[in-house]
């Protein structure tokens, strides 16, 4: 196919493709008067085409009449990006402002043509194409940076979700679900650990000393059993005085409960606090992980009855 013929057909589909590059970045889809402009210029581009390369027409002898659907075109999607801005739908007006270039090249391009009667786009496809180029790719860089600052967004508002605020271990929702991805991958997790920790006397410290006292209680405690099994896998604060612990991989569980007893002997030389704990190895016999939590949970407080 001749470049010439090649230039005509881009030429035809130019009001087109303008009117779906508004209509995509600027979220244009509903619509419609774009969508009714939409279908009309897709039957106009197939007609003049067709009409064109079965020389009944030549594209040259309608060229004034292309300019003016080209007009038209760019004014209705110019109109109904005015109407979103002035009901606040649209705060961004860099869609207009590269409509605008559009429109003033458009009719620069007209007076062109009706002074030199030439086929020219001199206007339209130099200068209003390169601002086209420009704007195109910084939308498109903005709204690449808009859906990565939105998945930050997201990251951060799940972590705090997910965050105890008082220890900034992870909450009752987060270990929910955890459970469920245990009990979906069961077998990754065989021969590792599952610990329930219970902290005595909380509420009686709370009351008596205050929440202050009780706070730095709670903190003290994360950081002994931070110190002890944080290398091992996660820390989840379920309640107001319970915490699980969940082996990500295999230990040496019974060395690691002395070294747990030796720090709370030295830490909490008293009959008031203290932090009861249970555990089971997540093994075979079991087909749910809440199995493994209630009888870990049922140890704890035998431990903390004995005491």
């Amino acid at each position: 196919m001749p470049f010439e013929e090649i230039k005509i057909i881009t030429i035809v589909m130019l009001p087109l493709f303008i009117l779906l590059f508004f209509i995509s970045l600027g979220k244009l889809k509903y619509s419609k008067e774009l969508a009714i402009n939409k279908w009309i210029l897709i039957l106009y581009s197939s007609v003049i085409l067709i009409l064109h390369f079965a020389n009944i027409i030549h594209f040259m002898n309608i060229v004034i009449m292309h300019y003016l659907i080209m007009l038209v075109t760019i004014v209705n999607i110019l109109i109904v990006l005015l109407k979103l801005i002035k009901r606040k739908k649209y705060k961004s007006i860099i869609l207009t402002i590269t409509a605008i270039c559009f429109l003033l090249s458009l009719i620069l391009d007209i007076f062109v043509y009706s002074k030199l009667q030439g086929f020219l786009l001199t206007t339209l496809a130099t200068k209003g194409l390169i601002a086209f180029t420009i704007m195109y790719y910084y939308i498109a860089i903005k709204e690449i940076t808009r859906v990565y600052e939105n998945e930050k967004e997201r990251e951060i508002y799940k972590k705090l979700a997910f965050t105890d605020g008082l220890t900034g271990l992870k909450n009752r929702l987060a270990f929910e679900e955890k459970m469920n991805y245990i009990n979906r991958n069961l077998s990754l997790y065989k021969g590792n650990a599952f610990f329930v920790f219970d902290l005595n006397n909380l509420k009686l410290i709370n009351d008596t000393m205050g929440h202050s006292s009780g706070d730095k209680y709670i903190i003290k405690s994360i950081i002994i059993l931070n110190e002890v099994l944080g290398e091992f896998g996660d820390i989840y604060r379920i309640g107001g005085d319970e915490f699980v612990f969940i082996g990500e991989h295999y230990f040496d569980i019974e060395a690691t409960i002395d070294i747990l007893k030796d720090k709370l002997k030295i830490c909490y030389n008293n009959e008031i606090m203290g932090i009861a704990y249970g555990y089971k190895k997540i093994t075979e016999e079991y087909d749910d992980i809440y199995d493994v939590y209630s009888l870990a949970d049922n140890e704890m407080y035998k431990n903390k009855i004995t005491k």
